[in-house]
């Protein structure tokens, strides 16, 4: 876990198998409204097995194993979640990958902190 802004952020690394390739950007997946990134289930580790890549999984603050400081939470803060998640973990940029309330928050990075971002999955 990492804490930013109150909430302590529960986060996990998938590795792939036969390492990751130095040359290989990292990618951070965002789920949406209500799901923790264990609801990725197998594809963050089929993923980082076919592109020996890390990727990062977490529960967005409020949701799952992260911590549920009082409100509001906003799709500006969730974003400042992830740049801290990415700090964490020593990323200063990967592929970010969104789904529903997740691709909210991935074009509000994507917006706020372009530096950031490798490329964007919508």
């Amino acid at each position: 876990t990492t804490t930013h802004d109150g909430a302590e952020l529960a986060f996990k690394v998938h590795l792939p198998t036969a390492g990751v390739d130095p040359a290989t950007a990292p990618a951070v997946l965002l789920h949406g409204f209500a799901c923790g990134g264990e609801n990725w289930g197998a594809l963050p580790d089929m993923l980082a097995s076919a592109s020996n890549r890390a990727c990062l999984t977490f529960d967005h603050r409020g949701i799952g194993a992260s911590s549920h400081p009082d409100g509001p939470y906003t799709i500006e803060s969730m974003a400042l979640d992830v740049e801290a998640l990415m700090g964490a973990v020593g990323w200063p940029k990967a592929h970010v990958l969104g789904i529903s309330m997740g691709g909210m928050v991935a074009q509000r990075l994507a917006l706020d902190r372009p530096q950031l971002v490798q490329s964007l999955t919508l």
